[in-house]
This record gives C-alpha cells, structure tokens and sequence, in this order.
C-alpha cells in the first residue's frame, strides 16, 4: 500500500535560511511602514505647516486692504472738505467782487 503522509505539524522543519529570510521580511516590511507613516506624518506637518503661513498672509493682506480702504475714505473725505471749503471762498469772492463792482459803479455815477 501507498506511504500515508504525515500531516503532524510539530514534525516539520524548515532551513534555517528560510527562517532567517522570513524574519528579514517582515523586519523589512515593519521598517518600511513605518518609514512610510514617518513620510506621511512630515508632509501633513508640511502641509499644516502651509496652510497656516497661507492663512496667516491672508489675514495680512485683509488687514492691509482694511488699511487701505481706511486711509481712502479718509483721504476722500478731506478732499471732499476742501473742494467744499474751495467752493465756499469761491462763492464769497464772487459775492465781493459783485460789492466791489456796484461800489464802483455808484462812486462812477457819483463823480459825473
């Protein structure tokens, strides 16, 4: 009759070799992903890191723009108050020049 196998576990024997190459692997493979989380860990440090620098310039350039349309509107406001201010003597010199030319005119009549 044929050989029966013997399918008892405790009786198998491997190479040494192999054991060692087995063991390498998954020592391998343990560093390697964990080399990899390290990679991904740093990038989203990176990444945090970007959008906290982008964050922060954009704060910057609204507080500057709020700056900027602050010294606007001042600036607009005192020119506003001078072109009223211009145009208030402007009318006063007319009025005078009006007084002035009627003076004139009756002490012209009055010489005659």
């Amino acid at each position: 009759m044929a050989e029966r196998r013997n399918n008892d576990a405790s009786k198998l024997s491997f190479p040494l070799q192999l054991v060692i190459m087995i063991i390498g692997t998954v020592i391998a493979v343990y560093a390697s992903q964990a080399s990899v989380r390290s990679d991904i860990r740093d990038i989203l440090t990176r990444l945090e890191l970007g959008r906290d620098t982008t964050k922060a310039q954009a704060d910057s350039q609204q507080e500057k723009m709020n700056s900027l349309r602050v010294s606007i509107e001042t600036t607009a406001t005192t020119m506003k108050g001078s072109i009223d201010a211009i145009t208030r003597r402007q009318e006063m010199q007319q009025i005078q020049i009006g007084e002035l030319k009627d003076a004139i005119t009756k002490l012209s009549q009055g010489r005659k």
